[in-house]
């Protein structure tokens, strides 16, 4: 199969070369202009893909830490949800016996 795809492809090129074998100089000489204008913009793209790479993967990073933090601060919801019932029943159990110890020192 990559034989006969490498022969068409042979054939196509071959084909191409006598096109241009036919051609003048000033078509030569578009064509390469075209060619080099080509190239350019393919460089001109590669270099814009590695931009939105390079930000994709920052934006990778931010996210993960994102991620991090939120973990962190619904743990710490987590904890004050545990910890609040215990820390008002404390709190009603003294204001109770500073309640009652002011009526006994009146």
């Amino acid at each position: 199969m990559l034989k006969l795809i490498g022969k068409n492809k042979q054939h196509e090129l071959q084909a191409r070369i006598e096109e241009l074998d036919g051609a003048s100089e000033r078509e030569m000489k578009e064509a390469e202009v075209a060619f080099s204008e080509l190239k350019d913009r393919m460089l001109e793209l590669e270099a814009e893909k590695d931009d939105y790479e390079q930000k994709a993967g920052e934006e990778t990073v931010i996210n993960r830490r994102l991620g991090t933090e939120v973990d962190s601060l619904e743990a710490q919801l987590a904890h004050a949800d545990q910890t609040n019932p215990r820390i008002k029943a404390r709190f009603c159990r003294k204001q109770e016996s500073n309640g009652n110890a002011q009526n006994e020192n009146n």
